[in-house]
């Protein structure tokens, strides 16, 4: 027997040996797992301990049993919270998501638009590039026939002669000018130069090479360029429209020991400088169109045949000389009419009159329009040389972006739906949490946040800040004869006429029950008793629903610097309100007025 009970007593101990084990083990999660799938062998194992003391069997049956229970329940909390942090990892994850889908697409937009105005800027550089190497190649030559076969003591002594003759000397003097620079004119008119013209001191025309029979009508009103030269006395150049012809103009003064005998004018059609740039730059069609203003208000009547109407744009007009000339050289020549499209995309963009450019597919293809803003000399933009080709260069950076873009857009769309739905059910959320349910204004906590809100600019800015209590007189009458839901009626009716007679930066909430409370930002408390003595006198006169009229009584008081809180303001306020009630109701009562 002795020998039973030591052998028992050793195997209680042993028994509570491995039970606190156990107990240990069971705080990691494997081994807790482990022994819950085999209860059947911590079952036996137990019996196994415990043969020689069956108690001892039983009391580790009951421990196990706990421990398999505790393990439940971890395993359920684990569950929920597992959840919650699944659905905030998903919010997270589409936060993400979108961050980065949106910086990827706005890069990859942004790219592509980059590349588009990296082309168009290289291709108006590039066509200003040539523009002003063709001006600057006929204003040299210019200047060798003005040097050379012009400025010479001959012509220099007609002049003289013709700037103080009357009609009849001036007229012998303009035959005898026409004859002796006629071969002048002729190689002028070889080197692809329209015009060679005097003009007296006084902007009278002396003679017009390519129209002899037209002289004698005043210039300057109309040609800038030549009144410049001869006040200025100084050589001026620019494209300019004439009473005839348009062109780059080169007007040289002619002195003679400081004394303006007269100005000549040499120039070129803008239709010479259009062929000349066909004729060396093949990879695009020019189109030149002018200002209809332009145009009409320096032409010459029985001239105004020169021009057409231009169809990129109704307030401008063809050369038809340029579009004539340039015509068997254009490739693309009814792309434009057949796409009127193009031309409402970049109708807005020439009203601005600069410089600019448009990429549009058409038929397949991509092509690149240039828009060059033609200055005069006055450097205002009077024109536009426009450049069609096809651009075989965006094809290609098109295509790569296309893909890339189409994905990310898919892409957004769906983190964006997800996004979208959560959103809205949050700004609902939030609405209903500072909305008050029966009048749908602001409740009381959405009231203190925006009176905290405004206090800090009041004392930031120095500003005013007031504070207005509403409260209805002998409400309790009203529900009291009429019911609870006529009681409710009256209050949203209120809350709608105290609304209608605020400012839009004002708050009004509801306060509790039948009080109300007003926010009147940059207002002071006479001007306060005023807003609210307004509100009062407008709800007595109108007439409720079922109950006919009521009144209102109002505490006003205004917000002061050593107030830390809402509740000092509300307080007196609320006092100002006491009082108004005491003394008769349907008043309007302020803090300093007690």
């Amino acid at each position: 027997m002795r020998f039973f009970a030591h052998s028992r007593e050793r195997s209680f101990l042993k028994c509570e040996k491995v039970g606190a084990n156990f107990a240990r083990q069971f705080n990691t999660f494997p081994v807790r797992l482990r022994y819950a799938r085999n209860a059947n062998y911590v079952g036996k194992f137990a019996t196994w301990q415990g043969h020689k003391g069956h108690l001892n069997c039983l009391k580790f049956n009951s421990f196990s049993r706990k421990c398999v229970k505790r393990l439940g329940d971890w395993m359920e909390r684990y569950a929920r919270n597992s959840g919650r942090l699944l659905a905030k990892g998903v919010i997270l994850f589409a936060l993400v998501l979108t961050a980065l889908v949106g910086t990827i697409t706005t890069s990859v937009i942004r790219e592509f638009e980059q590349e588009k105005q990296r082309d168009i800027d290289a291709g108006l550089a590039s066509l200003g590039a040539k523009i002003t190497s063709r001006v600057d190649t006929y204003r040299i030559f210019s200047h060798f026939v003005y040097v050379e076969t012009i400025h010479t003591e001959p012509v220099v002594a007609l002049l003289r002669q013709a700037k103080d003759a009357d009609t009849a000397a001036q007229q012998a003097l303009r035959e005898q000018l026409y004859l002796k620079l006629q071969p002048t004119f002729e190689r002028l008119q070889q080197h692809d130069f329209r015009q060679l013209h005097f003009h007296l001191p006084n902007g009278e025309s002396f003679l017009r090479f390519h129209r002899p029979d037209k002289f004698g009508d005043y210039l300057f009103d109309v040609r800038e360029t030549v009144r410049r030269a001869s006040t200025e006395r100084r050589f001026i150049e620019g494209f300019e429209e004439g009473r005839i012809f348009n062109g780059y103009r080169f007007v040289y003064p002619i002195l003679d020991d400081g004394e303006l005998l007269a100005t000549v004018e040499v120039s070129i059609s803008m239709a010479t400088l259009v062929r000349s740039l066909l004729e060396i730059y093949h990879d695009a069609d020019l189109y030149f169109m002018i200002r209809k203003d332009v145009v009409q208000e320096k032409l010459f009547d029985d001239e105004l045949s020169n021009y057409s109407q231009s169809f990129i744009a109704t307030d401008y007009l063809f050369d038809n000389e340029v579009y004539g000339d340039a015509m068997p050289l254009i490739k693309y020549p009814y792309l434009l009419h057949q796409h009127a499209h193009v031309l409402d995309a970049i109708a807005p963009q020439l009203a601005s009159g600069s410089n600019f450019g448009h990429f549009a597919t058409l038929e397949g293809k991509t092509y690149r329009f240039l828009f060059f803003a033609i200055t005069n000399h006055l450097d205002e933009q009077v024109a536009y040389l426009v450049s069609v080709e096809q651009s075989n260069n965006l094809d290609v950076i098109s295509n790569a972006y296309t893909g890339v873009i189409g994905l990310i857009v898919l892409v957004t769309l769906l983190v964006f739906l997800i996004l979208a739905v959560q959103e809205r059910n949050r700004r609902r959320l939030k609405l209903l949490a500072a909305t008050d349910t029966l009048t749908k204004l602001s409740n009381r906590n959405r009231f203190i946040h925006v009176f905290s809100r405004e206090s800090q600019k009041c004392q930031r800015n120095d500003e005013n800040l007031v504070v207005a209590m509403i409260d209805i007189d002998h409400f309790k009458r009203v529900n009291d004869t009429y019911g609870h839901n006529v009681g409710d009626e009256v209050l949203r009716e209120l809350s709608l006429l105290i609304r209608r007679h605020l400012k839009g930066t004002d708050t009004v909430a509801r306060w509790g029950g039948e009080e109300f409370v007003c926010l009147l930002p940059e207002t002071n408390e006479p001007q306060g008793l005023r807003v609210a003595d307004k509100i009062r006198r407008q709800v007595a006169a109108h007439k409720f629903e079922v109950v006919g009229r009521i009144t209102i009584s109002i505490g006003v008081a205004q917000y002061q610097r050593d107030d830390h809180n809402i509740d000092a303001v509300i307080e007196r306020a609320d006092k100002a309100l006491y009082r108004a009630k005491q003394t008769g109701r349907n008043k309007v009562l302020g803090w300093h007025e007690l």
